[in-house]
């Protein structure tokens, strides 16, 4: 899954997808994401998720969520202990991690924690 959101992130696939919508395609397929789904996650890139959060935990967690919230809280937890932040402008500023670097981590997590619910 990590391959494939960074490469949605990239623009590899075609359309160039933001960090929130590049988690929630790459899971698509091992998760039922729909398309509306998707593009509902278009506008939270760029510290625009609710509490300013990166786009691609917030995207990590809501998929998360759906299967069981007390894993979304652990996945959360342990993108701040990888990254150092969860938010996305403080990430951002500290230029310790890329956009890139947070979608491969939300994507790890959302793998982890979605096919070991499913």
């Amino acid at each position: 899954m990590k391959k494939k959101a960074v490469d949605f992130y990239m623009g590899k696939n075609g359309t160039r997808q933001n960090c929130a919508q590049s988690v929630a395609i790459a899971a698509k397929d091992e998760y039922e994401v729909s398309d509306e789904e998707i593009e509902m996650l278009k506008n939270l890139s760029g510290g625009r998720a609710p509490g300013g959060m990166c786009g691609a935990i917030y995207a990590t967690q809501w998929l998360i969520t759906r299967k069981s919230p007390e894993d979304a809280q652990i996945a959360l937890s342990a993108f701040n202990e990888a990254i150092g932040e969860i938010h996305c402008r403080a990430i951002r500023s500290a230029r310790m991690h890329s956009c890139m670097d947070c979608v491969a981590e939300a994507a790890i997590l959302a793998e982890k924690y979605i096919l070991t619910n499913k």
